[in-house]
């Protein structure tokens, strides 16, 4: 159904229900926790949305080199 964009930046709050999810069932979590695991990661989650249209939301995460990645002990 899309996001109002007065609404977009506030949907990453905890425990925040914009108007129209408030009938449904949950927490209003799920958008937190996503943002505070893609961020502890180094990462960024973005929100394009129109209303009447619906949202997307992408998740980047930075690729880790060859030499980042723990070897096994010989």
């Amino acid at each position: 159904m899309g996001i109002p964009p007065d609404e977009q930046d506030k949907i990453w709050t905890r425990l925040y229900r914009g108007d129209k999810s408030r009938s449904q069932r949950g927490l209003g979590l799920g958008l937190s926790l996503v943002k505070a695991v893609v961020e502890a990661h180094q990462g960024e989650v973005t929100l394009t949305s129109e209303v009447g249209a619906g949202s997307e939301f992408s998740v980047a995460l930075p690729k880790e080199s060859s030499d980042q990645i723990p070897r096994p002990a010989k």
